[in-house]
């Protein structure tokens, strides 16, 4: 049964999201889908935080990106630090 994402599931469908997007695809699912045995509205919906990434789909995802699933729940987190700080910068200017 999938479940909505909360604040971690987030953090990581927006670090592969902006994986996708960097490696030139889009939100849509199709860059994924079209690497992977799931289907472009499966990765739709984790990308646009409506269910949250399970371990396979963390191993999935590091395996079309080259990394551990380890490195991609890393990446993830620093990637979310790096986000969250230059948010608190920019609303304490």
């Amino acid at each position: 049964m999938n479940r909505p994402a909360g604040a971690f599931a987030r953090e990581l469908s927006e670090h592969l999201e902006l994986l996708v997007l960097r490696a030139g695809g889009d939100s849509s699912g199709r860059w994924l889908a079209a690497r992977t045995d799931r289907g472009k509205g499966y990765w739709a919906s984790i990308i646009a935080g409506e269910v949250a990434m399970n371990t396979n789909d963390i191993a999935i995802a590091a395996e079309v990106f080259n990394v551990s699933p380890y490195q991609f729940v890393r990446d993830a987190r620093a990637d979310h630090a790096l986000t969250a700080s230059d948010e608190w910068n920019t609303a304490a200017r």
